[in-house]
């Protein structure tokens, strides 16, 4: 492999890998608050059905 073949391909991983990042950026920022709000949720629902005490009301 000659020197322009390594720095050809040094530049394609690091196209690719911003590529990548920018994305995961896109993907973020566009569903990133349905997913965070979907944690938040399930998130709430297990505190609230939580209980230390089994059988015992939660007092909520």
């Amino acid at each position: 492999m000659s020197v322009v073949d390594s720095y050809l391909v040094e530049i394609g991983w690091l196209f690719f890998g911003a590529w990548s990042v920018l994305v995961a950026a896109f993907l973020v920022a566009a569903f990133g608050r349905d997913f965070l709000a979907a944690l938040a949720e399930r998130g709430h629902a297990k505190r609230k059905d939580s209980c230390p005490v089994a059988g015992a009301p939660s007092g909520k």
